[in-house]
């Protein structure tokens, strides 16, 4: 074999390498949810149980609607809570718990102490659809 095929070579190995590392970390961050327990230490080191948080991820979306504020939605559900983060391109992020309202059976999450009527569905294929009070604005995909 050649320098120029033993090159190739390495190169195809580091890409099947970096590409397992990426299937592998998208089935932790996307499809694993979390649950995190911390066990502190009681009196005299005897263990004292503490709840366990059940944080699951609901959807990871890129919204582009708006060309001079695009930023990555991050919509999760902690201990049966609505968070959604968004983490904007100069790295800055803003977390805001959401409220759920039903309204006709569907789910309805609307941003707390947001008064204007606005709201967001997750839908079943996992697309997340933004509302106002005159109807649908827009659906993103998720990632």
């Amino acid at each position: 074999m050649s320098k120029e095929s033993f090159r190739d070579l390495g190169v195809l190995i580091v890409l099947g390498i970096v590409c397992a590392i990426l299937l592998v970390a998208e089935y932790f961050v996307l499809i694993k949810p979390t649950a995190l327990r911390t066990v502190p230490l009681g009196p005299v080191g005897v263990a004292t149980p503490t709840p366990t948080v059940e944080e699951i991820l609901v959807g990871i979306y890129f919204d582009d609607h708006f060309p001079t504020l695009e930023y990555t939605l991050v919509i999760k559900k902690i201990n049966g809570v609505y968070y959604k983060t968004e983490i904007f391109s100069d790295g800055s992020e803003e977390t805001t718990k959401l409220n759920v309202d039903y309204v006709n059976g569907e789910e309805r999450l609307i941003e707390e102490g947001d008064g204007s009527g606005n709201y967001m569905v997750i839908e079943n294929n996992r697309d997340i659809a933004f509302y106002n009070p005159d109807g649908l604005l827009y659906r993103l995909h998720p990632k």
